[in-house]
């Protein structure tokens, strides 16, 4: 689901998660694989409650890399990565 959907809103209100990004990230889906005219979205999270901290957060797999075939994406979607931590 995309951000900016409602069912994003409601499920975050409903489970009581945060988003690990903090609303923030950019889109999660190389717009070269979509269809004309549709733009990316940030459609992939990662949720966390108490008791994580996030600290850093970053994107992977953003660009492209060598494969037999030719340079290319390893997968149409880019990876998230937090670093979390919990408190005792």
């Amino acid at each position: 689901m995309s951000r900016e959907s409602t069912l994003y809103d409601e499920f975050r209100r409903g489970s009581g998660l945060r988003d690990a990004f903090g609303g923030s990230c950019p889109p999660t889906f190389h717009a070269e694989y979509l269809p004309p005219r549709r733009t990316a979205h940030c459609i992939d999270f990662i949720f966390v409650t108490e008791p994580a901290e996030v600290g850093s957060t970053t994107l992977l797999f953003t660009g492209k890399r060598a494969m037999p075939s030719g340079p290319g994406h390893v997968s149409d979607h880019l990876g998230l990565q937090a670093q979390l931590s919990f408190r005792s």
